[in-house]
């Protein structure tokens, strides 16, 4: 409880920070600045949750399983996708796929971590796998070319946002394999190992995405510059049609 405590507390001051910045920032920034706020304030209320003794059931002979943390990832991970995909500046369909397929693998890892039957278990932990590294892929081969492609600043932060998230679900995955996979360490080992990398992969990732204004704005002058162009083009496709 005391390690749960500490991760309430850290993930509280970070969204009363990231509060504060929302208000200093510019009007059409803000769309970043509302995702990291919502970002820490699920974690926090989920941790809240788990320091008052809710969202957890007993599985797999006895031992404790804190089933809210999944509803946590299920909500906070597709909202960095969204940012990255903000980032990138990668059309609507691309990203809702991500999203989507951001959730399968998030109840995936949830079904496997509630399962009795260790065959059943294994089967849903490749399940999400093989959904996590096409994500993964689109990340570093779709995403990363189009973040390059805006400036370097935006390519500088997407790196570190990526590098941030990629380690964040390595490690996420390391803690559930041998935790609730193979059961080989303790539940307050897990539930101390998952606070780490709550706080840390989404506190990092707001502070770095926040204060980097100059990216910020030229994803903004990216975005406007690729609708003003798909704009040019609607219209001469509508004036050729006349024609």
């Amino acid at each position: 409880e005391f390690f749960i405590a500490i991760a309430f507390l850290a993930l509280l001051f970070t969204l009363f920070v990231f509060l504060m910045m929302t208000f200093k920032a510019d009007l059409e920034k803000r769309k970043y600045y509302y995702i990291n706020v919502f970002i820490a304030g699920v974690s926090m209320l989920v941790y809240f949750a788990m320091m008052s003794g809710q969202g957890f059931m007993v599985v797999r002979g006895c031992r404790e399983e804190f089933a809210i943390r999944y509803w946590d990832w299920v909500i906070t991970f597709p909202l960095i996708l969204i940012e990255l995909s903000m980032l990138a500046g990668v059309d609507d369909t691309i990203m809702s796929s991500m999203v989507g397929g951001n959730v399968l693998m998030v109840v995936a890892f949830y079904a496997g971590s509630v399962s009795v039957s260790r065959v059943v278990k294994w089967c849903w932990f490749f399940i999400a796998a093989s959904i996590g590294v096409p994500i993964a892929y689109t990340l570093l081969r779709v995403y990363k070319p189009k973040a390059n492609a805006i400036h370097s600043t935006v390519a500088d932060l997407y790196s570190q946002v990526l590098t941030i998230l990629l380690a964040g679900w390595f490690f996420y995955s390391l803690v559930w394999i041998l935790c609730a996979g193979f059961g080989a360490l303790s539940v307050n080992i897990e539930v101390i190992s998952y606070a780490i990398i709550d706080v840390l992969t989404k506190s990092v990732i707001g502070f770095c995405v926040l204060k980097s204004n100059e990216a910020l704005e030229r994803t903004q002058a990216g975005s406007a510059g690729h609708k003003q162009v798909a704009t040019s083009s609607q219209i001469y496709g509508a004036a050729e049609s006349a024609f």
